[in-house]
């Protein structure tokens, strides 16, 4: 923007703050866009409760310059101002989805692999079959070649690799490819290498890295964990330029359906090689849908965490309008809680019948409880202080178990201690199973929540309720899932993020007003509901607040950016039990359409824009898969 549009700006801004009447043809601004005759939730105020509802706005270069009354944004129209009648309709600022997987997401279902993949996934559904092609894939590539393939099967994952036959030896993979190094993946970690790979990370770190799992023997079987696995990929092919530029528009096409889920701005977290450029080129080209904040995972699990970070100023906020730092993503103190890897206070029953993984309980039976199981691995531990000691913003951090967040606050409360945190807004993502004491001691630590919705809810008995269930009975259960009504009457700000490839926003939103499971419709833990201005704070001021950028977006008040999403229902009248059936017609980021539903924009005169899907292509009611 040049230097005579901003000031245009702020002499027009001026006047609407003074005048407060028809200054719009005395400013000489002509709007960009103007809607009118609505019902626009503004979210402008602390309190939900009692929040603006204007009738229109006026945007200019990007901005909301009016929001008020019609007159007041008609008096900025111009020969060139696009107008669009709202005859009603509701209108939201613009919803922050505060934790999606958007990298993982691209990679299966517009890449069908990860980037940092050499080939397409191995289909494993036994050990001899995934080393047959294994061995038909190395004698492709050249000696010195890397081999680094995701591995897909319905019995073998990383929630049981060390105790599955279908898992080879490091013997069986060096014999399979003698001339090449070799990664299997299984997630982000763990991940199976041979000798030939290992070697390679063992003569940059020859006194050995936690996690290089060990046999009976002493010598290593080849699977590595924590920072051995995170570290490994700083030794695998760099994406050349080229690579980069004819991978980005497949990243922009999730971002795209991301938008037409009436989504502006998500928070997520990259790796800095192999997804943090493919935003940045987009961001350059200016051909980002909605907006990202990312958490950095350039020292997650890594043994130099301490040095990366007193290097690389960690700024959080800091970036562009469409792509900006919300800090450091040093990774997950626990695991899922369905495959029992959430870290718990109690033990892990073998015999629960809605949990089969159980059975063999691979991480012990309190879970995956990564910053105090392995003595010998603080790696988690270590980089959490050395970015509250560099002035890291921690954020994207998975957490599943009660013991896990009781772990984390521990580690908080050392930082706080000797460097003061409550600044840096530490998140803590899920919100599985928070209790009053935990939501107490999180807030004098300044911690940020985001809460995951709808899965809960959906098949409760297999999720997390279910699991806490087992644990501790429905009653405590019911009261520490998700419990968004304890965060909010102690002023926590939570935010709320559906996750899955195809969630869909306003299913979360419904989920977090009835608690309500979809297939026996028993509420649970009625007592932690909110009202639906409550729940659209989630989704707004909110989640602005935990994505660091409060001053810009979340709200729709002059100044701000402008956001917004044109819905086909009210979202404040339309039943409980039907706002998951709420569409948006018109998506607009910073004053540009980034989504619109193909019949309204014909209406309308606008072109159709952005992903396009039948209305029953969402999970609208229904868990889906996170990646």
């Amino acid at each position: 923007m040049n230097k005579t549009k901003n000031l245009s700006i702020l002499l027009f801004l001026g006047m609407v703050l003074f005048l407060n009447g028809p200054w719009a043809q005395a400013a000489g601004l002509e709007a960009d866009w103007v809607l009118y005759n609505g019902k626009i939730l503004t979210a402008d105020t602390e309190d939900p409760a009692h929040f603006t509802i204007a009738e229109a706005v006026a945007i200019y270069d990007g901005k909301f310059v009016v929001v008020g009354n019609s007159q007041q944004a008609m008096d900025t129209v111009g020969p060139s101002t696009r107008r669009i009648d709202l005859a009603g309709k509701t209108v939201l600022p613009g919803l922050i989805e505060t934790h999606l997987h958007v990298h993982s997401q691209t990679a299966r279902h517009h890449l069908d692999r990860s980037v940092s993949s050499t080939d397409p996934p191995l289909l494993w559904t036994s050990k001899e079959e995934g080393l047959a092609q294994l061995r038909t894939l190395a004698l492709q590539k050249k000696p010195g070649e890397w081999i680094i393939v995701g591995v897909r099967s319905r019995t073998w994952d990383r929630g049981n690799v060390e105790s599955s036959p279908a898992t080879p030896s490091i013997t069986e993979l060096d014999q399979a490819a003698p001339n090449q190094p070799v990664v299997l993946k299984l997630g982000d970690e763990p991940i199976l290498v041979n000798n030939r790979a290992l070697n390679i990370l063992l003569e940059r770190y020859p006194q050995g890295i936690p996690v290089i799992v060990k046999g009976q023997d002493g010598k290593p079987t080849g699977l590595l964990k924590s920072g051995a696995a995170r570290t490994m990929p700083d030794f695998w092919p760099e994406l050349s330029r080229q690579k980069v530029a004819e991978l980005a528009p497949f990243y922009r096409k999730e971002l795209e359906e991301v938008a037409a889920r009436g989504v502006t701005t998500v928070g997520t977290r990259v790796d800095t090689n192999y997804s943090l450029r493919f935003y940045q080129l987009l961001d350059q080209r200016e051909e980002m849908p909605v907006r990202m904040a990312y958490g950095t995972q350039m020292a997650a699990f890594h043994p130099q965490a301490e040095l990366i970070y007193r290097r690389v100023p960690g700024l959080a906020g800091h970036g562009t309008p469409w792509l900006w730092l919300s800090g450091a993503a040093p990774g997950a103190t626990d695991g899922r809680t369905g495959e029992g890897g959430a870290c718990v206070h109690g033990n892990y029953p073998r015999d629960a019948k809605n949990f089969p993984q159980w059975r063999e309980l691979p991480f012990g039976p309190n879970g995956n409880c990564r910053l105090t199981q392995n003595p010998e691995d603080t790696i988690l531990r270590d980089s959490l202080l050395a970015a509250a000691r560099f002035g890291w913003s921690v954020t994207n951090t998975h957490l599943s178990g009660d013991r896990g967040l009781d772990e984390y606050l521990d580690v908080l409360e050392e930082a706080d201690k000797k460097y003061g945190i409550t600044d840096l807004r530490f998140s803590a993502d899920h919100c599985t199973y928070i209790t009053e004491e935990q939501a107490l001691r999180a807030k004098q630590l300044g911690v940020s929540f985001t809460c995951t919705f709808p899965s809960p809810f959906v098949d409760a008995e297999k999720g997390p309720l279910g699991v806490y269930k087992v644990l501790y009975g429905i009653e405590r259960a019911a009261d520490s899932v998700a419990p968004y009504r304890r965060l909010v009457r102690l002023g926590l700000k939570p935010s709320a993020h559906c996750e899955s490839h195809r969630g869909w926003a306003f299913s979360c939103l419904q989920y977090a007003v009835t608690r309500k499971e979809e297939i026996t419709g028993q509420v649970w833990g009625p007592q932690q509901r909110i009202n639906r201005r409550e729940a659209l704070y989630t989704y707004t001021r909110w989640a602005a607040w935990h994505v660091w950028k409060e001053k810009y977006i979340g709200s729709i008040e002059p100044g701000k950016w402008a956001d917004l999403v044109v819905l086909d229902q009210d979202y404040l009248t339309v039943p409980e039990d039907d706002i998951a059936q709420i569409s948006p017609l018109l998506t607009i980021v910073g004053g540009k359409i980034s989504y619109s539903e193909p019949s309204y924009a014909a209406s309308e005169g606008l072109p159709t824009v952005g992903f396009q899907a039948p209305p029953d292509w969402w999970e609208r009611n229904e868990a889906g898969s996170s990646f």
